[in-house]
């Protein structure tokens, strides 16, 4: 899969506060949605647990996340935490947020913000961006390449960003991963983990495997008949038409990015 990254030259500030000015900057950029078919992929978070595991497939409840903003992001927290948030926004609240797993990897992270099946699916998308410009093969979706996905508020991205500050003051610093995420991910097995950045402060942050690694990473809006938001998922591209089980042949399908980003739609 062919993906390109564009780096550009930002002022030298730091993270949080360059994190306010891009959002700052951003958050008022129109967009443009394009209702997208439930594709089998999303279509599983509407199973019964015994219909998942006949697809090979199990659903694991994470816990639940303060989202006090409404303002959800999508990112790698090790290498993008000040990502801007979705333009996009939900009701503040605390919301369950569930992973799926397949071939003993996550395949699908999701937040439920109501009961109910969703009616239609929108592609989450940042400010500025245009779903009506994408081909058939591209979505908008985070770049991931510490092998690594979150789902958080952004009043939990400023506490990420605040501990990681208070960490590199402290001699023998290494990265983010190594001194914020590391342990407690691995204490949880290694794969998910609800994360408390900073003790004094109750924001948390869902961190998990990324499927199968690095890569491009799209989340979804399950929507219902008022345009209200049921569920965000995010799929990890690790499930194929909705089945968990292994292919039988490898699968050499991809796509380019579109904008920053770019992976195959579920």
């Amino acid at each position: 899969m062919n993906r390109r990254l564009v780096l550009t030259a930002v002022p030298a500030l730091g993270l949080a506060a360059l994190a306010a000015v891009w959002w700052g900057r951003t958050r008022e950029l129109p967009i443009y949605p394009v209702d997208i078919p439930a594709g089998p992929n999303l279509a599983v978070t509407a199973l019964s647990d015994t219909m998942l595991a006949e697809r090979a497939i199990t659903r694991l409840p994470l816990g639940e996340a303060d989202f006090p903003t409404g303002a959800i992001v999508a990112t790698d927290p090790a290498v993008q935490p000040e990502r801007p948030a979705f333009a996009r926004r939900v009701p503040p609240g605390r919301y369950p947020i569930t992973i799926y797993k397949a071939q003993d990897r996550v395949a699908l992270a999701e937040i439920r913000f109501a009961r109910g099946t969703p009616s239609h699916w929108q592609m989450a998308l940042l400010p500025g961006q245009d779903a009506r410009t994408l081909k058939d093969d591209e979505v908008y979706g985070f770049p991931v390449d510490a092998g690594l996905g979150a789902l958080m508020d952004v009043a939990a991205r400023s506490a990420f960003l605040r501990r990681d500050a208070r960490e590199q003051k402290r001699p023998g610093y290494g990265s983010s991963y190594d001194d914020i995420i590391h342990a407690p991910l691995e204490a949880a097995g290694g794969t998910e983990v609800m994360l408390k950045p900073l003790a004094d402060d109750p924001a948390t942050l869902a961190v998990f495997q990324s499927g199968w690694g690095d890569g491009v990473y799209a989340s979804y809006w399950g929507l219902d008949e008022e345009d209200r938001p049921v569920l965000l998922v995010t799929d990890l591209s690790v499930i194929e038409d909705g089945n968990g089980a292994p292919s039988k042949q490898p699968s050499l399908s991809g796509s380019p990015e579109s904008t920053a980003s770019g992976t195959d739609r579920p």
